[in-house]
C-alpha cells in the first residue's frame, strides 16, 4: 500500500475519532482519581466524621442502622471504608420502588448518613458529576450501544496508531534516519508535537486502546469461570458471615487483599464479595478477586480474578489495572494521568496541523 493511501487513512481515521478521543482523555484523567475526588464533590469531608474512629460498626450493624434511620429500604451493597478517615458507602433501594437505587455515604463509626445520591444519577450537580463523567467515559451516556461504539473507537485508534508508526519509518533502507522522527526540538511545531509525541506516547496509546478493547468485548473474547447456582432463594446469613466466608477462601498469597465491597443479588440467593489488593510493601497491585457465596449456608459457589484464573483470562484480569495504571498504585495512576494529558496535546496538534494545511490550500486556490 502506498504512502499516500496510508496517510489518508491515518488522517481521516484521526479526524473521525478526534472528539471522542479528546473526551476520553479528559474524562479518563479525572476518573483516575475518582476515590479522591468524589468526597470533595459530595462535601463528605473528614470533619463530618465522628471523633471516635477506633471502633467501626460491623457490616450487618451498618445495614441495620441505615434501614432503621430511613425506613422502608433494603441494603443491596456495602463498601467498607478503605482508609481510617474515609466514609463507608451503602447502596439501598426502596421497597416501594426497587428500580430507584440510592447510594449513601455513611460514617462507619456511628452509621450516620453524611451524603447521598441516586446510584445512576446523571447531571451537573455536585452529587452527580462523577457518575456523569464515568457514564461519558465508559458508555458515552448511551448505554450498551455507547459502550460498543467506544470499543469500535478503540479498535480504530489502535489501527490509526499503527499507521502513524508505519508512516514514521524511513522510506529508504538506511534506518539511521528514523530517530529524527522522535525529536521534539520546537514545542511550537505542531508537526513535531504530533509526530514525535505520537512516537513517544505510542506505548501508552497501545495500552489504553488494547485494554479498552478487552474491557468492552471481554464477554466475547474470554470464557468466564462457571459459578454454581445457590441451593435456595432467600438468605440465612448476613453480610458479615458472607464476608468472613469469602475471606476464608483466599489463598495464603492473598492475605494482603482487603474487602472492597459485598453485595447481595436481587433474589437474595447469593452474595458477591470483591477484594482489592492492598500490599504493605512494594507498588505492584494485583487485580481484584471475586467470590460468590451461597446466602443460605455460606458455601463457595465460584471464584473469579487473578488468583483464581489462569491462561488467557489473566489478560482479561490485567485489562482494567493496565488501563487505569492502578497496577502500580499511586505512581501508576500519576503516570497514566501524564500520558492522557500528553495524548490530548498530541491529538490537538494533529488537528491543528490538518487545519493549517486546509487554510494554506484554500489560500492557494484564491
Amino acid at each position: 500500500m502506498s504512502q499516500s493511501v496510508l496517510k489518508k487513512l491515518h488522517r481521516w481515521i484521526g479526524l473521525a475519532l478526534f472528539m471522542v478521543l479528546f473526551l476520553q482523555c479528559l474524562t479518563g484523567s479525572l476518573l483516575l482519581f475518582e476515590d479522591e475526588l468524589e468526597p470533595i464533590f459530595l462535601d463528605v469531608q473528614v470533619k463530618h466524621r465522628s471523633e471516635d474512629t477506633t471502633r467501626l460498626l460491623s457490616l450487618d450493624e451498618l445495614a441495620h442502622r441505615i434501614v432503621k434511620q430511613r425506613g422502608a429500604e433494603e441494603v443491596t451493597r456495602i463498601y467498607p471504608p478503605m482508609s481510617p478517615n474515609s466514609p463507608a458507602r451503602v447502596r439501598v433501594y426502596s421497597r416501594h420502588d426497587p428500580e430507584d437505587e440510592i447510594e449513601r455515604f455513611v460514617d462507619p463509626s456511628s452509621g450516620r448518613v453524611l451524603g447521598e445520591r441516586p446510584h445512576k444519577d446523571i447531571g451537573l450537580t455536585r452529587a452527580s458529576i462523577i457518575p456523569t463523567i464515568k457514564g461519558l467515559h465508559t458508555k458515552l451516556l448511551a448505554g450498551d450501544i455507547g459502550e460498543i461504539v467506544l470499543g469500535v473507537v478503540a479498535i480504530l485508534w489502535l489501527l490509526c496508531g499503527a499507521l502513524g508508526i508505519i508512516l514514521s519509518l524511513p522510506r529508504r533502507r538506511s534506518g539511521w534516519k528514523w530517530p529524527r522522527g522522535w525529536r521534539i526540538t520546537r514545542l511550537r511545531s505542531s508537526y513535531q508535537l504530533h509526530r514525535g509525541g505520537g512516537l513517544w506516547l505510542s506505548g501508552a496509546a497501545i495500552v489504553f486502546s488494547a485494554s479498552a478493547i478487552i474491557l468492552v468485548f471481554e464477554d466475547w473474547l474470554f470464557i468466564e469461570p462457571s459459578v454454581m447456582p445457590a441451593t435456595q432463594v432467600g438468605h440465612s446469613i448476613g453480610f458479615d458471615a458472607a464476608a468472613t466466608a469469602a475471606r476464608s477462601k483466599l489463598p495464603a498469597k492473598g492475605r494482603d487483599y482487603q474487602l472492597e465491597s459485598i453485595r447481595i443479588e436481587s433474589d437474595e440467593s447469593r452474595y458477591r464479595a470483591d477484594f482489592r489488593h492492598n500490599p504493605d510493601n512494594g507498588i505492584w497491585h494485583r487485580p481484584e478477586e471475586q467470590f460468590y457465596i451461597d446466602a443460605s449456608n455460606g458455601d463457595l459457589l465460584g471464584r473469579k480474578g487473578w488468583l483464581a484464573e489462569n491462561g488467557l483470562n489473566h489478560v482479561k484480569n490485567l485489562a482494567l489495572p493496565l488501563h487505569t495504571g492502578a497496577m502500580l498504585g499511586a505512581p501508576g495512576r500519576i503516570a497514566a494521568l501524564i500520558a492522557t494529558m500528553l495524548l490530548a496535546v498530541q491529538i490537538i496538534a494533529g488537528i491543528w496541523l490538518w487545519l493549517r494545511k486546509r487554510v494554506r490550500q484554500a489560500r492557494r486556490q484564491y
